[in-house]
């Protein structure tokens, strides 16, 4: 399946992955701007210059940067959904590279064209471009540790503003962040403690046992009781200097490995179904299509995200359909076998009962739609 792409086009240019790595090897590492109020991008933004090879070494660096803030830079590429064993093996920064300019800048240099009419600096807005599209691939295809990094972010945040503790690093925003030094007591060794040390203090805590398995989803009422948790690390587990972007990751690894497989019956006849009749009617609805018959396509795309949007079921629910569905459309579009209702759950890594239940109001939703679809594969015969 085509996971990221292979080019990038702008302004009717196209630019292959091979050349941006060429000009990244000979612009990398960039040289900094004569002051830090000189902005980095925007006079590349304002005169469309995006495929210079100065720019991509400034946005090379800054992706880098955010990649090692939300703990990225040492995790599996899996996690956002690339296929390689690490960021060090051919190919994988360069994809991520090229998908991330292209999410941040080219479909948006609408808004970065017209916020230069405002302001003098749209910097900011990239900055905040590229956060948003990591954060969005993690939300993606690592719901378990998104949902996990939030959840353990509030909790220390409810944990600073009670003072339990005091906290350095903190973000632009004064909030806590993977760089962030917490402190419980100025009595202690000043040192922050190591990963295997935290490690060890959070396995001590009955208490962190019997949350954990509710920190899948976002939800303030295990924020709270892991705040209790982490309230705890001193108390119980003799910890007073701790980085919390160790404690994330440990969280994190914990959670994963913890999330039990229910046993579930899966409607799998239902879900293929469903699947290979919308493979039949998407089959030549593709990008190369005229222009009536991709209206036609993104209209009829557009409604069901619509009425996904009306189903009867929470906003966590609404925004992982419109998740699966986005997934199933993009391997029928990519001429790609269509997985089963188990290799689609391991894929979006979500569990299999979940993954039912949603495919399940999914194909109610259809249910009335059908006539609608099969007139819809008609056109793509006209």
């Amino acid at each position: 399946m085509g996971i990221s792409k292979r080019c990038l086009w702008w302004c009717d240019f196209k630019i292959s992955s091979s050349e941006l790595v060429s000009l990244l090897v000979e612009h990398y590492p960039p040289k900094k701007p004569p002051s830090k109020e000189s902005p980095i991008f925007t006079p590349y933004v304002r005169k469309l210059d995006i495929w210079s090879g100065k720019f991509l070494a400034f946005f090379a660096d800054a992706l880098c940067t955010r990649m090692r803030w939300r703990g990225l830079s040492k995790a599996p590429p899996e996690w956002i959904n690339y296929p390689f064993g690490d960021w060090k093996e051919s190919g994988a920064f360069d994809a991520l590279l090229v998908d991330g300019i292209d999410y941040a800048v080219v479909k948006r240099i609408s808004s970065l064209l017209s916020a230069l009419k405002k302001y003098d600096n749209v910097d900011p807005d990239v900055y905040k471009n590229i956060q948003s599209f990591l954060g969005e691939r993690q939300r993606k295809h690592d719901p378990i540790g998104y949902a996990v990094g939030k959840n353990a972010q509030d909790a220390v945040q409810q944990a600073v503003e009670q003072r339990v503790f005091t906290a350095q690093e903190l973000d632009n925003k004064g909030k806590v962040c993977n760089q962030t030094i917490l402190t419980f007591s100025a009595i202690g060794s000043p040192d922050v403690c190591d990963k295997d040390a935290l490690k060890s203090a959070l396995g001590k805590l009955k208490k962190w046992h019997e949350v954990r398995l509710k920190l899948g989803e976002m939800r303030k009422a295990a924020q709270a009781d892991l705040c209790k948790v982490v309230c705890q690390l001193a108390e119980k587990g003799g910890i007073t200097r701790f980085k919390f972007g160790d404690l994330a990751k440990i969280m994190k690894d914990e959670v994963r490995s913890a999330s039990p497989e229910h046993p579930v019956v899966e409607d799998d006849d239902g879900f293929n179904q469903f699947a290979q009749r919308l493979d039949k009617t998407f089959k030549t609805l593709k990008y190369d299509t005229t222009d009536k018959l991709w209206q036609i396509r993104e209209g009829f795309l557009k409604q069901i995200h619509d009425d996904i949007d009306k189903l009867n079921c929470g906003d966590q629910v609404h925004e992982r359909i419109h998740d699966e569905f986005q997934e199933i459309v993009e391997f029928i579009e990519a001429d790609e076998e269509l997985p089963s209702q188990a290799q689609l759950a391991k894929r979006l890594k979500i569990p299999k009962n979940t993954l039912n239940r949603d495919m399940k109001l999914l194909r109610q939703l259809f249910d009335n739609k059908w006539t609608m679809v099969d007139n819809l594969g008609k056109h793509s015969l006209i």
